[in-house]
């Protein structure tokens, strides 16, 4: 905890350098030199350099912080977390962070970090900054939080990539731009509960009528369900097909029901049933025939915590996600890791499995990232 200062160190203050001098250590502090740091809180004064040091000071002695260390002609250097000191210790202003490029896709992994939303909060943090305060104001009958400012006070940051949070109006211009006519969310109950946050990722506000949001954002926006089975992508391709002007794009987004998977059937036995879907491909004669466009991203399964249902577990969820994924992959079908964020926020689960608000909104940008990212996947004519 404590600096050395050297007979060469130079420092601005007069004061701060005779208080060195009295108080020189050239070695690990003796009990002495201890209790004289704590009548004086002068000794471990930083030299200037370009380099950041820490200022040496002892945060849990009696009175340290409170008393002492106010009176210290230190003080101006230092900057500690959590204590009263406010002033910062750069020596010079930080570099800007470099930037960093587009995640590949959906799937990178990340942490969440805590978001500063008061006056020195970064222009990248806006949009989530947002997104607090429209829950904070949401009417009580149609919040998905109990507590907005904890649950929407983390954002997901992958570690080597960026995925931008895209507001509304972006959204929405990203989904003209590709010509997107219709969108299909295609799962069980875990796609149900993260529909709402779709619709307000377009422009909707916190419970209004999801026809209404989808209109004024110029797309169609169909429930359909589908597993594995034989001829199960029949629904959402009809949708397509009967909704989707040549030239457009349709997106599906689906999940296979991949925790009911995981509930009631074998690796193996879902090994077969990928295979299976992926030998049909009939997408390629929707596409060859009609000459639309096509999109296909895969939700892939959360992190299950606790034991709700039988056979679902934490890590059954990410192996058989991970099993559809390397099926569909071959098609061209696009990937969203909903495992990720959603295993290291279990309190983002309103009953071990089933994500809610924040959690869902993270999913849904990143599967806007995936439709509006360069070099998105898609499909269209015969090959």
């Amino acid at each position: 905890m404590f600096s050395r200062v050297d007979g060469d160190a130079t420092v601005d203050d007069p004061a701060v350098r005779a208080a060195a001098e009295r108080h020189r250590i050239a070695a690990a502090p003796t009990r002495d030199e201890l209790a004289a740091f704590i009548a004086g809180a002068t000794s471990g004064c930083r030299r200037p350099e370009p380099v950041v040091k820490y200022l040496g000071g002892i945060v849990n002695a009696k009175n340290g912080w409170t008393r002492k260390l106010l009176r210290s002609p230190c003080r101006r250097q230092a900057h500690a977390l959590g204590s009263p000191v406010a002033a910062a210790v750069a020596a010079g202003p930080a570099a800007p962070p470099a930037p960093r490029p587009a995640c590949p896709g959906g799937d990178a992994p990340g942490r969440w970090v805590r978001l500063d939303c008061g006056a020195t909060a970064a222009a990248g943090d806006a949009a989530e900054c947002a997104e607090i305060a429209r829950q904070r104001a949401a009417p009580p009958h149609a919040q998905y939080t109990v507590d907005a400012d904890w649950d929407y006070g983390y954002a997901w940051r992958p570690y080597d990539c960026d995925v931008k949070r895209r507001p509304p109006a972006e959204a929405v211009a990203c989904l003209k731009r590709r010509n997107v006519s219709a969108v299909v969310l295609s799962g069980d109950s875990l796609m149900q509960a993260c529909a709402p946050q779709f619709f307000e990722a377009i422009g909707g506000a916190v419970g209004e009528d999801e026809i209404r949001v989808a209109a004024r954002a110029g797309v169609e926006v169909f429930h359909e369900g589908m597993d594995l089975g034989p001829g199960a992508d029949g629904r959402i391709l009809r949708r397509l097909e009967e909704r989707v002007p040549a030239g457009g794009l349709g997106i599906v987004f689906a999940n296979f029901g991949v925790q009911h998977l995981e509930w009631g059937k074998a690796s193996r036995e879902v090994e077969a049933l990928v295979a299976g879907f992926a030998k049909s491909d009939r997408v390629r004669d929707l596409t060859c025939r009609r000459k639309i466009r096509t999109q296909f991203v895969q939700f892939g399964g959360v992190a299950v915590h606790g034991f709700r249902e039988p056979f679902c577990t934490y890590n059954r969820s990410r192996a058989f996600s991970d099993l559809i994924r390397r099926g569909l992959a071959p098609l061209g079908w696009g990937f969203v890791d909903a495992w990720n964020p959603s295993s290291s926020r279990p309190e983002g689960s309103t009953d071990g499995m089933h994500v809610h608000g924040p959690t869902c909104s993270t999913i849904v940008q990143l599967l806007f990232h995936e439709i509006c990212r360069d070099g998105a996947r898609e499909r269209a004519g015969c090959g």
